[in-house]
């Protein structure tokens, strides 16, 4: 498998900005209050935790190819 080098920075970056977009959201919707369920909060949360699990998988798989270089 030939990935180019440079896309695991651009996904990691990528992948924060949408960590920031969903955590702002969350506290918006906190904020706001009363317009916005319980599930949509949650699954808020459960979206921001995949896609922080995502960019730690992404970050050991770079730094497991590089150290094996």
């Amino acid at each position: 498998m030939n990935v180019p080098a440079g896309l695991a920075p651009i996904l990691i970056v990528v992948l924060l900005v949408a960590v920031v977009i969903v955590l702002f959201t969350g506290l918006l919707t906190m904020a706001i209050g009363g317009r916005f369920t319980p599930e949509f909060r949650n699954k808020l949360m459960k979206t921001r935790v995949i896609i922080q699990g995502l960019i730690f998988i992404i970050v050991v798989i770079t730094f497991t190819v590089a150290l094996f270089r």
